[in-house]
């Protein structure tokens, strides 16, 4: 079977098309992993800086937010 040079063409742009929605999607993915880790670990410095705060203050345990 064989193919003309616009067939390779429109293939060649479909498969570039496709690897650039690839490429768009896992950007999005790695974004949004890495925006999930961000508010992790600011709410791990929040409550660690609640917990400084009590344990300076005195207190015996620190109130803990849900």
């Amino acid at each position: 079977m064989t193919t003309s040079y616009q067939d390779d063409t429109d293939l060649k742009r479909i498969v570039s098309l496709t690897q650039n929605e690839i490429n768009k999607k896992r950007q999005k993915a790695a974004k949004d992993i890495i925006q999930g880790f961000n508010l992790m670990a600011s709410r791990v410095v929040e409550e660690n800086n609640i917990q400084i705060a009590a344990t300076l203050s005195g207190s015996k345990h620190a109130d803990k937010k849900s």
